[in-house]
C-alpha cells in the first residue's frame, strides 16, 4: 500500500521520519516498517523523544488517511516504554475505528524488528475539517 507523502517529504520522494513500508493487514488495520534516521539521535544510538512522538503522528494519521483524506491529528499521546534503537528496523501494528462523523480514533504500537520487544504505544484523535471553520487563513 502506498500512501501519499507529506507536503514536507513530496520533494525528496521518501518519508523524512523514515517510514519504510506500509501495509494493509485489515480493513481498519495496517502494519510496516519504520527506521529512526541517525540525525533523530537524542542520546547515543537512541531515539529522540520528539522523533518517536513525530513518527507515531505519522504512521497513524497514514491509517487515519486511507479512510478520511484531509485529516488533521486532534489529540495525540505516546507512552515510552523502553529506549528506542537508532538506524534498525522497527515495525509497527496501528488500528482505527470511526467514532463521530467526523472523527477517527487511532492506536498504535512501535516493537523492535529484532526481538519484538515493544517499544512505546500511542493513540491519539484524528478529524475531518468542517467545510471551512478548522481550517487554518492562508497567508498571502
Amino acid at each position: 500500500m502506498t500512501l501519499p507523502l507529506c507536503e514536507s517529504c513530496k520533494p525528496s520522494g521518501v518519508c523524512q521520519f523514515g517510514v519504510i513500508e506500509q501495509s494493509l493487514i485489515a480493513p481498519h488495520s495496517s502494519t510496516g516498517i519504520v527506521r529512526c534516521p541517525p540525525n533523530f539521535q537524542g542520546l547515543p544510538g537512541m531515539a529522540h523523544g520528539g522523533w518517536i512522538a513525530a513518527v507515531f503522528d505519522e504512521i497513524m494519521g497514514r491509517e487515519a488517511w486511507r479512510h478520511a483524506p484531509l485529516i488533521y491529528t486532534a489529540r495525540l499521546t505516546v507512552h515510552f516504554l523502553k529506549p528506542v534503537p537508532v538506524d534498525r528496523d522497527l515495525h509497527y501494528v496501528v488500528t482505527s475505528e470511526p467514532r463521530a462523523q467526523r472523527h477517527w480514533h487511532v492506536a498504535a504500537e512501535l516493537r523492535d524488528g529484532v526481538d519484538n520487544l515493544l517499544l512505546a504505544t500511542g493513540s491519539g484523535d484524528f478529524r475531518h475539517p468542517r467545510p471551512s471553520a478548522d481550517r487554518p487563513a492562508t497567508v498571502a
